[in-house]
């Protein structure tokens, strides 16, 4: 982890009000799939904000936001060579999955998926990644590695299958649960959907977690969730914020 002034190189609305922010990454830290940093903007009085990478490559990185508040709404205005305050690789990652690769995604949990679908393909592995939103207005044109396939999901059938993802993959993509080990990360409800079919067809899980943070370094215990573990408690940015699905008190 090391903290960096960053300079902005772009920052492009993509989809309904999401946005997809690339800077210059000079820090020696690789960032690993699932990690994230936190964002603040030069001589802003903001709180820092967390964010997953969702690209990285030859000194610059990325993230894919959504505009919903103030702070979301100050970094939209951000210009080319604006100035940002980065503080990362945070956080723990994914682990490399021993089976085929399911990657599932929902709102924000995109960007992170985006990437971890592309470090699987370095790998070698030939990832799925399926993509669920409320219509097609909300998926962006995505920058994925060949060997990647991708599907789509919407609650209205506008792009893809008509429904969420468990839905798919319990009905036309119930054959890309075989052999395979998901990784998912978005909304709560999608992410203990994807538990509960984890647990219907005996497979691995890996979530990343969504929660609100205030430090993003495990000082302020302010994004803990309750869990399996004898600690029962765990940071979701010091302790994940990947976890296994089981390990998570779902409620």
């Amino acid at each position: 982890m090391i903290q960096e002034k960053c300079r902005v190189i772009s920052n492009n609305l993509i989809a309904k009000d999401y946005f997809e922010l690339v800077f210059t990454w000079t820090n020696s830290f690789k960032p690993n799939a699932g990690q994230f940093l936190t964002i603040k903007p030069e001589g802003k009085s903001l709180l820092r904000r967390p964010f997953a990478f969702s690209s990285y490559s030859n000194g610059t990185g990325g993230i894919i936001y959504k505009k919903i508040g103030a702070a979301t709404t100050n970094f939209s205005e951000l210009k080319q060579d604006d100035i940002i305050d980065i503080l990362g690789p945070l956080g723990k990652s994914f682990e490399k999955p021993k089976n085929r690769a399911l990657l599932i995604a929902g709102g924000i949990g995109l960007g992170p998926m985006i990437f971890t679908a592309n470090e699987l393909a370095k790998e070698g592995l030939k990832p799925i990644l399926i993509i669920g939103a409320r219509d097609k207005g909300f998926i962006p044109e995505i920058d994925v590695d060949p060997c990647v396939k991708v599907l789509y999901c919407t609650d209205d059938g506008s792009l893809g299958f008509k429904g969420n993802v468990t839905q798919y993959l319990e009905s036309e993509g119930k054959k890309y649960l075989e052999n395979s080990e998901i990784l998912a990360c978005g909304p709560h409800v999608m992410l203990k959907a994807c538990h509960n079919l984890s647990l219907k067809y005996n497979l691995q899980c890996q979530v990343s977690l969504e929660e609100m943070m205030a430090c993003g370094i495990g000082a302020c215990y302010g994004c803990v969730v309750e869990t399996t573990f004898e600690e029962k408690y765990k940071r979701v940015c010091k302790d994940g914020p990947v976890f296994n699905s089981r390990e998570i008190i779902w409620t």
